[in-house]
């Protein structure tokens, strides 16, 4: 268990330094890249404990905003499998 435990550990803190502090993408870039399966829905499920390969990051300013009532590119499945 404390095996898989570094892993995961070693996992977070490689996205942390990329995605987390002052001019970088943040916490919700971060989860997207860890959790989201491919096809835009995330859950901790679809972590991966492969090395981080950096996406490369749109500005802010060049992403497209969605319309009114469009939902996150990025959803959250419920938790009651």
């Amino acid at each position: 268990m404390r095996a898989a435990a570094v892993q995961v550990l070693e996992a977070y803190r490689q996205r942390r330094a990329h995605y987390i502090g002052e001019g970088k993408p943040g916490v919700v870039e971060l989860i997207r890249d860890w959790f989201d399966d491919g096809t835009g829905l995330c859950d901790p499920a679809n972590a991966s404990l492969e090395p981080l390969a950096p996406p490369v990051v749109v500005p802010r300013e060049c992403r497209p905003v969605p319309p009114i009532g469009v939902a996150p590119r990025c959803l959250l499945r419920p938790h009651w499998r």
